[in-house]
């Protein structure tokens, strides 16, 4: 017997379960098909232990998926709503007449879910953006049962049915149809999730709609790529060229001696299995990470900024490139005093992989999507550059490791004194000093009371031996209005210095006709910004929008709060900053 009973899932995204058998609302009824599937990801991580490793480049076991139990809040951001609606049934649901089972039909690849009881009594939403409902979720005892709602009921397997128990339908009476679960996925496949009924002898007797179902690795839900030369070296440091050709113990040389320009590009690093969902809107959001970020760290944060912006309702692409920030693979706990040499290599080589990000969100525009860039950190320093050289995207800058001089030049804006300042203030003498006021639109998602910008970022990037970035042998020196050189001292036998320009806007040297302005090695190796980070307050210059990142993490000192706060945490407050940068780019 077919009968009108009903499995349902948010298919259209947009917070509401509307059913064609029920439907009080008058909602747009989520209707799923063979082409145009469900598409949820498969719970294959683990959480805090999880982050933790992709901090420090290992990998954490057992998968959540594998225990049969919600082990943290943080893990209810990779389950999603199913509801069951029994259509009449309910007295012989509850007599034990009838019995209610789930199977996969015409399954392709092993698709399989774990079922839990939804704590929420009306099935809503409150478990992804209420931090009690969330520990409700996980930790309340179903009184029905005496086990926690966090513990799974049914693992829906194979293309058997698979009785779901009678408690799970305790609530049900005549005047409530509705069953509320949550569900995770834990292999990935295709198929077709069915409500089916058995006679208390087992025997099925009818069926009710189907769900069409695809579970994926959450990494074959998006695109992927890398920039070119791809290694952390592969861009060499500028004070490691050599020091031969026409060099001077007594003057700047500037004859062509310095590093040349790299080469660079990006490689389509995307699944071989993604799939654009049938629903597909031609617009992207493209990811660029920051410094000293291990490849796992990279998929970690990659993934949450995925499935953040899906659980918004965005249905444009997402992608995200990855670029060496880390400096040989060595340091990956965070330290800007300790690490600072290797931070002013990355910045450099950040600088150049500025031309890697025009190229691919230039094909990216060139498939029809119009193209939007998040940026955390110091991918502020590859975004804010592409943009300089040419590239065309929106774009919001997160927790910006960049001087926020570079973008708002205004004097009273000068609030880094815990130096005397020497070196370079403007570009245009070799410093920071709005190198990036000619761009306009940008937007700035800042927090006050990021810790690490405050602190070992401020510290860094205004140490006064900032530019002996190679040691005691190899160092910058400024030269006032001249501008910047390079010194080495080859050999205790050689101990006399010899120079190279890295800027200069007056005629010295052997060739007094040609200056020299390669901005990016000057800025990254010697000049000291003047302003604390863009990513700790309110800009203007360059920056049309600010977003005060305290009204989504209140009293949060996090650098990255959008990634490693539960999607709870704050009263919702993470899920509303993703939905707001869909906003802010107008891509609802």
């Amino acid at each position: 017997m077919l009968l009108p009973a009903e499995l349902a899932v948010d298919a259209n995204r947009d917070g509401t379960i509307a059913m064609a058998n029920y439907n009080p609302t008058g909602a747009p009824v989520d209707t799923t098909s063979q082409t145009q599937p469900f598409r949820f990801w498969v719970n294959d991580g683990q959480n805090t232990a999880e982050d933790k490793a992709a901090l420090y480049g290992s990998s954490a076991s057992p998968a959540n998926d594998t225990l049969g139990y919600i082990n943290y809040k943080a893990d209810l951001e990779n389950f999603a709503r199913l509801w069951i609606y029994t259509g009449g049934l309910q007295s012989a649901i509850k007599s034990g007449a009838i019995k209610v089972a789930l199977q996969w039909q015409n399954p392709s690849g092993g698709p399989v879910i774990n079922v839990y009881q939804a704590f929420s009594p009306d099935g809503g939403t409150e478990y992804l953006n209420d931090d009690t409902a969330a520990n409700n979720q996980v930790t309340a005892v179903n009184p029905n049962t005496g086990s926690s709602y966090g513990t799974m009921v049914a693992q829906i397997t194979g293309s058997s049915p698979v009785v779901l128990p009678a408690s799970l339908f305790s609530n049900l009476s005549s005047t409530n149809s509705l069953t509320y679960c949550l569900f995770e996925g834990v292999h990935a496949g295709t198929g077709e999730l069915v409500m089916v009924f058995e006679d208390s002898n087992g025997n099925v007797i009818g069926q009710g709609a189907q769900v069409y179902m695809s579970l994926k690795t959450v990494t074959d839900m998006y695109e992927q790529a890398q920039v070119t030369p791809s290694g952390p070296t592969d861009i060499p440091s500028p004070y490691n060229f050599p020091a031969n050709g026409n060099w001077s113990s007594t003057t700047s040389v500037n004859d062509a001696n310095g590093p040349p320009a790299p080469t660079v590009g990006w490689n389509n690093t995307t699944s071989s299995n993604f799939e654009h969902p049938a629903d597909e809107t031609k617009n992207c959001i493209l990811y660029v990470h920051g410094w000293i970020v291990t490849p796992e760290r990279y998929v970690q944060q990659s993934s949450e900024c995925f499935k953040r912006l899906w659980w918004g309702g965005y249905k444009g692409l997402f992608a995200s490139l990855r670029w060496p920030s880390e400096e040989s693979g060595a340091a990956v706990s965070p330290n800007y005093l300790v690490d600072a040499p290797d931070y002013f290599d990355t910045e450099y080589r950040g600088f150049k992989y500025a031309g890697s990000l025009n190229q691919y969100s230039t094909s990216l525009a060139g498939q029809g999507y119009s193209v939007a860039v998040m940026a955390h950190s110091m991918g502020n320093i590859v975004s804010s550059e592409a943009l300089k050289e040419g590239a065309n995207f929106q774009y919001l800058m997160m927790d910006a490791a960049v001087s926020a001089r570079c973008y708002d030049t205004n004097p009273t804006f000068l609030s880094n004194t815990s130096v005397t300042f020497t070196t370079p203030d403007l570009y245009t003498s070799g410093g920071y000093g709005g190198y990036f006021s000619g761009l306009s639109g940008l937007n700035n998602a800042y927090n006050s009371l990021d810790d690490v910008l405050l602190h070992d970022w401020t510290s860094a990037n205004a140490m006064a031996d900032k530019g002996n970035t190679a040691g005691t042998s190899t160092s910058y020196v400024y030269t006032g209005g001249v501008g910047v050189q390079l010194q080495y001292v080859l050999s205790p036998a050689h101990p006399s210095p010899l120079y190279r320009d890295v800027f200069t806007t007056a005629t010295t040297g052997t060739n007094p006709s040609l200056t020299v302005s390669d901005y990016h090695e000057s800025m990254s190796m010697y000049a000291r910004t003047e302003t604390d980070a863009a990513g700790v307050g309110a800009i203007e210059g360059a920056v049309n929008t600010d977003l005060n990142m305290q009204a989504y993490f209140p009293g949060s000192t996090a650098h990255s709060p959008q990634f490693d706060y539960n999607l709870s945490d704050s009263s919702g407050g993470t899920l509303q900053f993703y939905k707001d940068v869909i906003t802010q780019f107008n891509f609802q």
